[in-house]
């Protein structure tokens, strides 16, 4: 029998000059406590990975903001849709976990080291000019 798939969504922000990324500084899972991630979380039953986008984002930000896909990240009981945008907008914590904007430069050298490593890989392939499609399945 094959293993049920969780389903989440991510995004990433980034000011429309492209030097400003909004990442969110995690409370769970325990595994993610403290550090910088893209703003989302689970799909829920019925839901369109677009439609979990704006809906997280909203609920994790006040903002809302139009997606593009751009990469799918999976597992063999997970996957996660990651979305880019590019807007100015006013971000607000509406949850118990602080979203801000972070200087992309920053994020990209280490300079923020509380940031989940795949991101800044993740946020390099969204600033891609060639707008590249990826799919990256986890081997293990």
């Amino acid at each position: 029998m094959q293993p049920e798939v969780v389903r989440y969504v991510a995004g990433l922000l980034f000011s429309k000059d492209m030097n400003r990324v909004a990442l969110i500084q995690k409370a769970r899972p325990e595994w993610q406590k403290g550090r910088l991630n893209g703003i989302g979380g689970h799909v829920e039953p019925g839901e369109t990975e677009a439609d979990a986008m704006h809906r997280e984002f909203r609920e994790e930000t006040g903002a809302s903001v139009n997606w593009t896909r751009f990469c799918t990240l999976r597992g063999h009981t997970w996957t996660v849709e990651w979305f880019k945008a590019w807007m100015d907008v006013q971000l607000s914590d509406q949850t118990d976990e602080h979203v801000d904007w972070f200087n992309v430069a920053d994020v990209l050298n280490g300079v923020i080291p509380n940031v989940i490593p795949n991101v800044r890989w993740l946020v390099l392939l969204a600033l891609d000019k060639d707008d590249v499609q990826a799919v990256v399945d986890d081997p293990s």
